[in-house]
């Protein structure tokens, strides 16, 4: 099955709810009473219906398919006022789901028994203490053998990672030998010089090993495939994005895709060092979001606009279009400076490059 990872607000939900079990299944019953009250409710986001599970605590560590838990047929809405009386709201929880494409008929055990028996134990996570629920859209055709259908897992980041999935998805996963390995996020803007204080502590600290990002764009002059960039075709890469095979992804400016692929993570880790990514800020923002506690993010500043300006165009290498577009995203982007654990002002390069190393060292002791 296909699955990204995806991090969502709180949402607003109204239903009906029932307590069954796996045995003393009760959801077409739910669903009965519910169906037919959906038209009645206002302010809805969609159509998609939603079917939630909240599960007791210690509901997964021994399968009993007897244990009872709370089932939802239910609706997002945007507001709870006027509301048919007779129906419960619910607050679904914000956080980070690993979320499924599955196809197939709706009774089939299958899905969950890959999700909970394969993927979860070989991943870099366990699962959180919130609901679980599936999205019906309008491919749903509730136990058809083409009905399709979204399963939302509620993850945090293991405390002791074992594995991480393989890019091809497959059931073949590779040992992971850094149980404790760490992130290092540098983001700016363009011309800010995050790339070279990335050089200089990659220089420095040979536990650190650089994640190559992939992009649509074509090669720079003395740029090497695998070193500098993954360089893949437009259409390539939008197939490995549907392929799942994408930690992060964003357009970056119209029509120039980057990304940080699964198995460049899972490649460092596997050789025992930490994870260091030159990245921009909302691909930084995605990847912070998906490891807290073992991500370290710096933004880094130039002291000024003008400092800026005057550094792309001291490369020589962008045009009067392109600086533009740039500084139109550098303002932007600094929106998001309160997202990230440090701000490093790069005035003076020594001091930044110092300023950085002190910054590695006391995140890895």
């Amino acid at each position: 099955m296909k699955f990204r990872i995806e991090t969502i607000d709180e949402k607003r939900l109204i239903g009906q709810r029932l307590r069954m079990s796996v045995a003393r299944n009760r959801t077409g019953e739910l669903w009965g009473q519910f169906a037919p009250r959906v038209r009645e409710i206002p302010h809805r986001i969609g159509t998609n219906k939603i079917s939630l599970q909240r599960y007791p605590t210690g509901y997964f560590e021994t399968f009993d398919p007897n244990a009872e838990f709370e089932k939802w047929a239910a609706v997002e809405v945007e507001s709870v006022s006027d509301l048919p009386s007779d129906l419960e709201t619910l607050l679904l929880p914000g956080g980070t789901y690993a979320v499924f494409t599955y196809r197939g008929r709706s009774s089939d055990p299958a899905p969950f028994r890959y999700i909970y028996g394969e993927w979860l134990p070989n991943s870099a996570f366990e699962l959180d203490d919130r609901p679980h629920f599936e999205v019906l859209g309008e491919k749903y055709r509730n136990d058809d053998p083409n009905s399709e259908e979204e399963i939302w897992i509620p993850i945090k980041p293991a405390s002791s990672i074992v594995a991480q999935p393989r890019q091809t998805m497959s059931n073949d996963v590779k040992p992971h030998q850094n149980k404790d390995g760490r992130m290092f996020i540098f983001t700016a803007p363009s011309g800010a010089g995050k790339t070279t204080i990335v050089r200089h502590l990659l220089r420095e600290f040979a536990n650190l090993s650089f994640s190559v990002s992939a992009t649509n764009r074509p090669p720079r002059e003395g740029e090497i495939d695998g070193q500098d960039y993954y360089f893949l075709s437009t259409e390539k890469f939008r197939e490995r994005v549907e392929n799942g095979d994408f930690l992060e992804w964003e357009e970056v400016y119209p029509g120039r895709l980057y990304g940080t692929l699964r198995s460049e993570v899972e490649r460092i880790w596997a050789n025992g060092k930490h994870v260091v990514f030159d990245i921009e800020v909302k691909g930084a923002t995605n990847l912070k979001r998906a490891y807290p506690e073992r991500t370290l993010a710096t933004f880094i500043k130039v002291p000024s606009l003008e400092a800026l300006e005057q550094r792309l165009r001291d490369r020589g290498t962008e045009t009067e279009e392109s600086i533009r577009k740039r500084i139109a995203r550098w303002e932007e982007e600094l929106q998001y400076v309160n997202n990230f654990d440090r701000v490093l002002i790069n005035d003076q390069l020594s001091d930044a490059l110092a300023e950085a190393e002190g910054l590695v060292r006391g995140f890895l002791t």
